[in-house]
């Protein structure tokens, strides 16, 4: 997206990623025997290492803590959410750049905006809470209200959240909002 901040976008160093499930669960049980009670799956895309995803949430859901996953539904499979339901996700918290098609398409560089509206209906479809967010900028704030509109509108959607864009470096500085915006 115009407004990423992960470090593994174009031209940035790659990120890391953990190497094996195995590790994975070691660091979970490590942070469980610290009394860790919440654990958030985020990256750049966590369904794109499923084997990752899955023993964090399932080592999650074994120490007893709440797990959530941050993701852009693209790479959602109907089989995801047969794990989260099984390790009682509390969470999936889902980026939403835009409502509509084009400027979705526009702000993701990609033409992923339908996927996207299926991969919503299928959590509909399957009771899978979610919370939509979206990140505001000086090109999106006006449409934040119709936003939260159309996904409860369209999905039935109770949970909406809008964070202004937190710009990381120099080229994201003309997408932030000026006070009044905000307000």
């Amino acid at each position: 997206c115009e407004h990423c901040y992960n470090p593994g976008r174009a031209g940035s160093a790659a990120p890391t990623v953990i190497s094996s499930p195995s590790t994975v669960r070691r660091i979970i049980a490590e942070c469980g025997s610290y009394g860790v009670t919440n654990t958030n799956f985020t990256g750049g895309e966590p369904l794109l290492h499923r084997d990752l995803l899955f023993a964090g949430l399932r080592a999650s859901h074994e120490w007893n803590m709440y797990p959530s996953v941050n993701t852009s539904l693209i790479a959602l499979q109907e089989g995801d959410i047969d794990v989260f339901q099984e390790v009682n996700i509390v969470g999936l918290n889902v980026s939403m750049p835009h409502h509509r098609k084009e400027e979705f398409n526009r702000i993701t560089r990609s033409n992923n905006y339908d996927r996207f509206i299926d991969r919503l209906n299928l959590c509909k479809k399957r009771d899978q809470v979610v919370t939509v967010n979206t990140v505001v900028s000086k090109n999106t704030w006006q449409d934040t209200y119709d936003a939260g509109k159309f996904l409860h509108e369209e999905f039935e959607l109770l949970n909406f959240g809008a964070s202004p864009v937190y710009p990381t470096c120099a080229e994201h500085a003309d997408l932030m909002l000026e006070s009044g915006q905000i307000e």
